[in-house]
């Protein structure tokens, strides 16, 4: 999701948004800070997005 909303595949993303996703054990929601102007390494990677929401889910039916 992308600010609360369903996303497509391309549609844009910048700073200021807000990305939800739902995993089968697992829901996590960020925040995009900047974006990248090439590749970055993993370490830096992490002052791009804030995490505001990682939480476990109890995995009841496959």
């Amino acid at each position: 999701m992308l600010d609360g909303r369903r996303a497509k595949a391309g549609q844009s993303v910048g700073p200021g948004r807000r990305v939800s996703i739902s995993f089968l054990d697992r829901y996590l929601e960020l925040e995009i800070l900047k974006l990248p102007a090439g590749n970055v390494s993993r370490a830096e990677a992490r002052t791009y997005y804030e995490v505001l929401r990682d939480e476990a889910r109890e995995v009841t039916d496959f």
